[in-house]
C-alpha cells in the first residue's frame, strides 16, 4: 500500500489496465507516455525524496476515497446499467 508505480500509456485493453487504474485514482501524472517519460518518472521520485513522500501520502490518505475503490457506488451505478439495458431491450 501506499507505494507509487509508474504504468505507461497502453495499445489495447490489457495494456491500459494499469494506466486506467491510475487515472481513475487521481494518480494521472504517474502514466507515463512513452519509455523516456517512463524513465523521467521513476527517476523522479528517486531523486526527490520529498516527492515520493507527498505521493505515497496521498496514496495512503485518499485513493481509497477515489471512485476506484468505492464498490457501494460501483455497485449501485453497475446496477443501473444493468436496469438500463433491459428496460431498453423489451
Amino acid at each position: 500500500m501506499n507505494v507509487p508505480v509508474v504504468s505507461m500509456e497502453g495499445f489495447n485493453f490489457n495494456s491500459r489496465c494499469g494506466e486506467s487504474i491510475l487515472i481513475n485514482s487521481n494518480l494521472k501524472d504517474l502514466v507515463a507516455k512513452n519509455k523516456d517519460d517512463y524513465i523521467s518518472k521513476v527517476l523522479s521520485f528517486a531523486n526527490d525524496l520529498d516527492k515520493l513522500k507527498r505521493t505515497r501520502k496521498f496514496i495512503f490518505d485518499e485513493v481509497l476515497k477515489t471512485n476506484t475503490f468505492n464498490s457501494k457506488e460501483f455497485a449501485s451505478n453497475f446496477w443501473k446499467s444493468i436496469l438500463d439495458t433491459y428496460s431498453n431491450h423489451k
